[in-house]
């Protein structure tokens, strides 16, 4: 019902009027206790109560109260934990901890966070006549949060606070301001699960502010747990998925810039931050996301958009190698993804991409202090891994039509690597004819075989049967 969620108490007080079924699930699951719940309308909400609406689980496994959690309602919270027979403890626990991680994720008031979770552990173990319900002890512990555990017991809470007047308490939890925050992951983690969008959402939410406070080690620790948080639980090339990458290349392009600017408006040297294992760690998710697909790959296909930062963080994992290792492992790596023959905007492919040197990224605001040689060692690899330099994409270029005029480095590199000359586009164009310049002395990159195949297509002499069939492709694309 839009008239719950929007908070319109006359409009839903109507509906209920006409019998409008409250217990209907929309196409997501929810009923419209979660619309109510999640935008805050506490008086529609007893009303929906009182007119027989249920406690039922959306798409997520969420209940109306934990949605009230997430959103931070905690009127709503409070009015359901309060009540004698619509949850059950057990609920009234875990609403009272997610709500709690929500008030020091989400509204920053670690305090106001330290007492829910106090009134959580109050409910599982100071309830006379009834069973102790202590927390779940088979969670193993997540190096990304450093291998934290959730507090247990009153003893492990109160070890956070050594005392308990107010302004004690305020120093204790900005001590603690690292520690709570890694905690309420772990709540929100294990109450939620991994499949849940707030999950992931809040650990890299997490690591962004570790980032902003130049903790990059703890930024990407946190950053690679959501990426396996969302390539377990989500379609192949999930836009969440494809924006995680993104985000780590943009990090990464930043930690490895190598200027500054200082008070003069020039640029001074700042010491490397960035790592090869940083870079091929999340460059090895990128390839297996790529090609091992899943049995329902997403509706909206990003794999070029994926394979643009995927050729990115291969340019940064190229001019961070230090040893044979690394070097092999990128190159196996490089090799995998052309040999899967994953393609960009209008069938390119990536030789075609690096050879017209497209990015995922924004260009950066400082000069290029690199070699030309730093600039070609993408396109360099993959010819070295067997990349064709003559396949052609939805437009019949090559990867030598799309290169810059001005890039004579890569044309050399192209045709010195069997790059056809001569070879047409589509609209039977050459490189030479859209530059509409001869850059290159045609003699040197063009054989006899050559000469042959453009006469008889510009002779338009029937070839077919006359000619090897191995020969057919060769003669189209001149």
């Amino acid at each position: 019902m839009i008239a719950c969620y929007k908070g319109h108490f006359k409009i839903a007080n109507y509906l209920l009027l006409l019998k409008a079924d409250i217990n209907k699930k929309s196409v997501k699951g929810n009923t419209a206790l979660h619309d109510c719940a999640e935008s805050g309308s506490l008086d529609i909400f007893k009303m929906l109560i009182q007119n027989g609406a249920k406690m039922e689980v959306d798409s997520y496994g969420m209940t109306p109260l934990l949605a009230a959690c997430v959103t931070g309602h905690a009127d709503i919270v409070d009015y359901l934990v309060k009540s004698n027979n619509l949850v059950s403890r057990t609920e009234k626990i875990e609403a009272l901890e997610l709500l709690g991680a929500t008030y020091i994720d989400k509204k920053r008031d670690l305090i106001g966070g330290f007492d829910l979770w106090k009134q959580a552990m109050d409910l599982r173990f100071n309830i006379d006549d009834e069973q102790d319900i202590p927390k779940p002890d088979n969670a193993l512990p997540i190096e990304a949060y450093e291998w934290a555990q959730e507090v247990k017991n009153h003893e492990e809470l109160n070890e956070l606070l050594s005392e308990p007047d107010e302004m004690r308490m305020q120093v204790c939890l900005m001590f603690h301001h690292h520690i709570l925050p890694i905690k309420a992951l772990l709540v929100r983690e294990r109450i939620l699960g991994p499949t849940h969008p707030d999950t992931s959402y809040y650990v890299r939410y997490r690591g962004a502010v570790y980032a902003d406070a130049g903790k990059f080690t703890r930024c990407i620790s946190l950053w690679n747990h959501a990426l396996d948080i969302q390539r377990g639980s989500l379609e192949s090339c999930h836009q969440m998925t494809v924006s995680s990458f993104f985000s780590f290349a943009e990090l990464f392009s930043f930690m490895s810039d190598a200027c500054a600017t200082n008070d003069d408006n020039g640029y001074r040297q700042v010491p490397a931050l960035l790592t090869f294992e940083d870079v091929i760690q999340v460059l090895v998710k990128a390839i297996n996301e790529l090609c091992e697909p899943k049995e329902l790959p997403y509706a909206i296909d990003l794999s070029p958009r994926l394979l643009l930062i995927s050729l990115d963080l291969f340019n940064m994992a190229l001019k961070l190698i230090r040893n044979d290792e690394h070097s092999h492992l990128t190159h196996r790596l490089l090799y995998r993804l052309n040999k899967c023959n994953i393609l960009g905007h209008l069938g390119q492919t990536a030789l075609h991409l690096a050879s017209a040197r497209k990015t995922a990224l924004a260009v950066s605001r400082h000069p290029q202090t690199g070699s030309s040689d730093d600039s070609t060692l993408l396109l360099r690899a993959l010819l070295k891994i067997g990349a064709n330099p003559n396949a052609r994409d939805d437009e019949g270029n090559t990867p030598l039509h799309l290169v810059a005029a001005k890039d004579s480095l890569i044309i050399q590199l192209l045709l010195g690597s069997g790059a056809h000359y001569d070879a047409v586009n589509a609209a039977g164009r050459t490189f030479c004819d859209m530059r509409k310049a001869t850059p290159h002395n045609p003699l040197y990159h063009t054989s006899l075989a050559c000469h042959a195949a453009r006469v008889i297509r510009k002779n338009r002499i029937p070839f077919v049967g006359h000619i090897p069939v191995t020969l057919y492709e060769f003669v189209e694309k001149h």
